[in-house]
């Protein structure tokens, strides 16, 4: 959908105001956020899936359902925890390298071995768009995130310590994106 916006935008002869684009996205997204809370998704629901990614009437109703799956599974709270936390942690601008000679601690190799396993997983559920699959791989994730949060002091004052441990984060954080904003989420006790 941004991709049509931006070609129906270009195509017109006069001048149109700067944010005409983002003005019809919001707009877009506004008229599917009524739709999902008609099809019965919370509106926290909506607000996580439509913070993500491009407008994609499809891709977004695949997403919606996964995660409203995904809030009724036995160990969501648990699970919900662990991933808000890897993301509340992310700063706007993340590093995007990790550099595993300087892990100081087994969690900090564990959770980049279960990531790195991981990875072809999480690769294959976005280009499939299975966010089933990947909630669920996601969730997979969560003892190996509850060790690395209780051992490892993510904000290290050193700066390399810390730029690496943030990145290690971002490889699970990108791929929470991939579905959802799951801040956005409104869960009882938070």
């Amino acid at each position: 959908m941004d991709a049509v916006v931006e070609k129906a935008i270009s195509l017109y002869t006069v001048p149109l105001a700067d944010d005409t684009q983002t003005s019809v996205l919001n707009f877009i997204k506004e008229r599917l956020r009524v739709i999902l809370q008609n099809q019965q998704h919370a509106p926290d629901l909506a607000d996580a899936v439509l913070a993500v990614g491009d407008v994609n009437i499809i891709d977004i109703h695949k997403r919606a359902s996964a995660l409203a799956e995904f809030r009724l599974t036995s160990n969501f709270e648990e699970v919900y925890n662990a991933l808000n936390r890897v993301l509340r942690i992310l700063p706007p601008s993340v590093p995007e390298t990790v550099d595993t000679t300087l892990f100081q601690d087994d969690a900090e190799k564990q959770l980049f071995d279960r990531i790195t396993a991981a990875a072809p997983d999480f690769k294959q559920s976005i280009q499939e768009r299975d966010y089933t699959k990947l909630l669920a791989r996601l969730a997979a994730l969560q003892p190996a995130i509850d060790v690395f949060f209780d051992d490892i002091l993510v904000m290290a004052e050193e700066p390399a310590l810390r730029a690496n441990r943030l990145a290690l984060l971002n490889k699970i954080g990108r791929n929470i994106y991939a579905t959802a904003d799951l801040t956005k989420l409104v869960i009882a006790g938070n």
